[in-house]
C-alpha cells in the first residue's frame, strides 16, 4: 500500500480511538506537546511523514502544472510559537486562565481564543498567529488575503481580532492589514 494512504488510514483509527478512548486521547496529546517541545523521535517521524506527504502533493502539483515560490508548512512554525504567547501575555491580549493561555475578547460574540493548552501544548491558533507574524515580519507582507472555508468562520474572525489594528477587539501586534473571502464550503 502507498504510504499516504497508509497515513490516512493510521490517522482515522486514531481519530475514531481518540473519541472512543480518554486514555489514548490523553496519550495523543501528550506525544502533541512532546513534538512540539523538539523531541527527536518525534521529530523524526514527523519529518517523515511530511516528506511522504509532500512528494505526494509534489506529484499532483506537477500533474496541474501548479509551481510555488514557497512551501512552509504549519510546523515551519514550531520554534515561533512560545514567543508568540509571550507576546501576547506582554501585551496584554492573552491571560491565563484555568491554567491555559487565552485570549478574550470584548465582542461577545467571539469565545475566548486559547492560544496555549494547560498542558503546554499549542494549537491552531497559536500557529495562525505565527503564521502572521512571519509573513508580516520575515516576508514584508502588507497585505494578506485568505481564502477559507466557512466552517472556518469563528476561528479566522477570533485570529484577525487579536492581530489587526482595525478588529473589534484587540490592535497593534502587527502592522498589516488583514483580509478573509468565505468560499462556502470546500470540496474534495
Amino acid at each position: 500500500e502507498d504510504p499516504v494512504s497508509e497515513l490516512e488510514r493510521v490517522y482515522v483509527r486514531s481519530y475514531e480511538a481518540s473519541r472512543a478512548d480518554d486514555a489514548y486521547l490523553d496519550q495523543a496529546r501528550s506525544e502533541l506537546v512532546r513534538l512540539q517541545q523538539g523531541d527527536p523521535d518525534n521529530l523524526r517521524l514527523w519529518e517523515e511523514f511530511v516528506a511522504v506527504s509532500m512528494r505526494e502533493f509534489d506529484r499532483i502539483y506537477r500533474r496541474l502544472d501548479i509551481h510555488f515560490d514557497m512551501v512552509r508548512g504549519e510546523s515551519a512554525y514550531r520554534g515561533m510559537l512560545a514567543d508568540v504567547v509571550g507576546l501576547l501575555k506582554e501585551k496584554g491580549i492573552a491571560r491565563e486562565s484555568e491554567g491555559a493561555t487565552v485570549v478574550f475578547f470584548d465582542d461577545e460574540n467571539l469565545a475566548p481564543l486559547i492560544v496555549q493548552k494547560k498542558d503546554g501544548g499549542f494549537n491552531y491558533a497559536t500557529t495562525d498567529l505565527a503564521t502572521i507574524r512571519y509573513r508580516v515580519e520575515e516576508l514584508k507582507a502588507d497585505q494578506i488575503v485568505y481564502v477559507t472555508d466557512e466552517r472556518q468562520q469563528l476561528h479566522f474572525r477570533q485570529i484577525f481580532a487579536v492581530v489587526w489594528p482595525d478588529a473589534p477587539a484587540r490592535g497593534d501586534l502587527l502592522d498589516a492589514s488583514g483580509q478573509r473571502d468565505q468560499v462556502g464550503e470546500v470540496a474534495g
